[in-house]
């Protein structure tokens, strides 16, 4: 009788576990008033995080903000413009672009920030004809960030298929190598934010239009450690993405979240600030290690 009744209760557990498995992530909406910076600033730039916290950068700051609530836990200021931004080991690295650089000046430049945005460290790097620094993830000891280096002036955006990326020490911030992708579409600018699986870098991009060679509207895309390009699809992470913690989802399969505007994004911010507050929702996506296809996973909820 106790065997049988061992044997039940394992199984109930193992019946618990694979409903959970199954069930629908309930979406992060952030709280109206907490995020005003944003009409300012404008859109996220970049997302990551930890067991503790999602990150959100825009162009001149980064706000912690907390799993369960929404709420935002505390802000900082950045020099402008901040891009993407990536956790690792109790540290925030984010990716500059800086626009307020005397003539002999890199605009390039590194920044770390502890996990409570208390700074740590910055340090500038170089790439002949670059304007910006823009994705960023770690892997293992070296923090990957995206070169801007297309157009003659700041908001040229030629399309095309190539992305250069830096890699960089994160024990000293020096540029250990450069590495090229090309893409099978074309995009805009450079990269804008990068995440991992743990294996595979991942891209997220401006896709161009149709118009401009992009028929399927491909925006992501996931390369080997070596860069060469697995695949592509259409995907929203060009404001930020990143693997969620299992502690936070509860689940083995890997989990993304990304980050979607709310409120028309900062055009519909600056039209009406008071009455159209900035507010963001994170969406959880399963992960399909063997495809790369990010599938939503996301309760259909009422915005609260």
């Amino acid at each position: 009788m106790k065997k049988t009744t061992r044997i039940l209760l394992l199984l109930g557990a193992m019946a618990t576990g694979l409903a959970a498995e199954t069930q629908p992530l309930r979406p992060v909406y952030t709280v109206p008033g907490e995020l005003n910076m944003l009409v300012k600033h404008g859109h996220i730039q970049g997302a990551t995080c930890s067991e503790k916290a999602i990150y959100v950068s825009h162009a001149g700051g980064i706000a912690k903000i907390d799993w369960k609530t929404g709420h935002v836990l505390k802000t900082c200021d950045a020099r402008p413009h901040l891009g993407d931004i990536a956790y690792a080991n109790g540290r925030i690295y984010g990716a500059y672009g800086l626009w307020d650089v005397k003539p002999g000046e890199s605009p390039l430049m590194v920044g770390v920030w502890d996990e409570d945005l208390n700074p740590v460290t910055e340090k500038r790097v170089t790439y002949p004809g670059a304007r910006g620094l823009d994705g960023a993830v770690v892997i293992g000891g070296t923090l990957y960030v995206g070169v801007d280096h297309y157009g003659e002036k700041r908001w040229d955006h030629p399309p095309h298929r190539d992305c250069t990326v830096l890699a960089i020490a994160t024990s000293n911030l020096a540029v250990v190598g450069t590495h090229e992708v090309t893409f099978d579409y074309p995009i805009l600018y450079g990269v804008q934010t990068l995440g991992t699986d743990g294996t595979h870098i991942l891209f997220g991009n401006y896709g161009a239009t149709r118009e401009q060679g992009n028929p399927n509207r491909f925006s992501f895309s996931r390369v080997t450690p070596d860069f060469k390009l697995r695949e592509s699809r259409a995907f929203h992470a060009s404001e930020g993405f990143g693997l969620v913690p299992k502690q936070i989802t509860g689940r083995e399969e890997p989990v993304f979240f990304n980050v979607n505007a709310l409120g028309g994004n900062m055009q519909g911010w600056r039209k009406d600030p008071v009455g159209n507050r900035p507010r963001l929702r994170f969406d959880f996506h399963a992960y399909d290690r063997a495809t790369g296809e990010m599938r939503n996973i996301s309760a259909a909820s009422p915005r609260p």
